[in-house]
């Protein structure tokens, strides 16, 4: 998958690793059908941000050989079994996220940032971008991004993770808005662009399946 117009910082397709037997059986030693066939979008989301606010001088270079990588995909994988193992519960997003995060975060030393939490039903890509941008949109945030997703044959369709940072401009210029996407890959335009980049995200989902149903972003911070 790609956006048009914009570039990638590096490439990554969970699903070209995660759909090879050879390799799922090295990594996790589990049954083919378990759940991270069908991707461990959580997992990777977190690792990509834990790295962000860990190494800052870190280059492209140097996340996408953490992440492209047999530790990568099994701690990714780790992460994603706690994940899988929290359904949402209660009443509103807040009440869902937590439910759903709490102990995967937990690991990484982080939290939600429930003031932040920004979420709406699909509208259109620019209505959508919005929703993204707003916990991400303060120079410094770090945030999940959370998109539901239809899918053919399926009621309740899946949900996908992605992850941002927002970095801070220096010497009189514009700072950065970093996108990792685990069908992706990272992403890295001007502040300025970023709401374009992400309605051109949007797209590349609303065309990819069968339509999107909901999204949900929030800060994360350390605890």
């Amino acid at each position: 998958m790609h956006v048009d117009g914009f570039k990638k910082t590096f490439a990554l397709d969970q699903g070209a690793v995660l759909s090879n037997d050879q390799v799922f059986q090295a990594l996790y030693n589990a049954p083919l059908t378990d759940d991270k066939r069908g991707g461990i979008c959580c997992g990777l989301s977190l690792i990509w941000l834990a790295r962000r606010m860990m190494f800052h001088n870190e280059s492209a270079e140097q996340r996408a050989a953490a992440l492209v990588s047999m530790p990568g995909f099994s701690w990714g994988g780790k992460t994603q079994d706690i994940h899988n193992a929290s359904p949402a519960s209660g009443s509103g997003w807040a009440d869902y996220l937590e439910t759903m995060l709490s102990e995967a975060l937990r690991v990484y030393v982080l939290r939600l940032v429930r003031p932040t939490i920004s979420d709406g039903a699909h509208s259109n890509a620019a209505g959508d971008a919005a929703i993204m941008w707003a916990p991400a949109r303060p120079a410094g945030s770090y945030v999940l991004h959370y998109i539901w997703l239809d899918m053919p044959g399926s009621a309740n369709g899946c949900g996908h993770w992605t992850a941002s940072y927002t970095s801070h401009g220096s010497f009189g210029r514009a700072g950065h808005f970093y996108h990792f996407d685990p069908n992706m890959g990272e992403h890295r335009v001007s502040t300025s662009d970023a709401e374009t980049y992400l309605a051109g995200w949007v797209q590349a989902y609303d065309s990819g399946f069968s339509g999107i149903r909901y999204l949900c972003s929030v800060e994360l911070t350390r605890n």
